[in-house]
């Protein structure tokens, strides 16, 4: 939702927009669990081994994202520089 239009609102209207904001979360979540459930129960039923990552993999991987961000913070600019400091936070 737009930050603005957000403080406009009446404070019932606030907490009404931040308590469906946390259910939709919530349920969001919920549906990403189950729905990566049943793409690994896919892959096992076709023969694929799954596994979690080690700890250095999975290190290499954090690198590798951390790299691809910054790159794309410059290409964005103050915009994206604005969007992952909301998302760190």
């Amino acid at each position: 939702m737009n930050e603005a239009a957000f403080k406009r609102l009446p404070a019932d209207g606030q907490a009404a927009v931040l308590d469906a904001a946390a259910k939709a979360e919530a349920r969001g979540w919920k549906m990403a669990e189950e729905l990566t459930g049943k793409q690994i129960q896919t892959l096992k039923d076709k023969g694929m081994t799954v596994t979690t990552p080690s700890p250095e993999f999975r290190a290499q991987l954090e690198r590798i994202g951390a790299t691809l961000t910054e790159e794309w913070v410059k290409k964005a600019g103050d915009v994206g520089q604005g969007v992952i400091k909301k998302m760190r936070e």
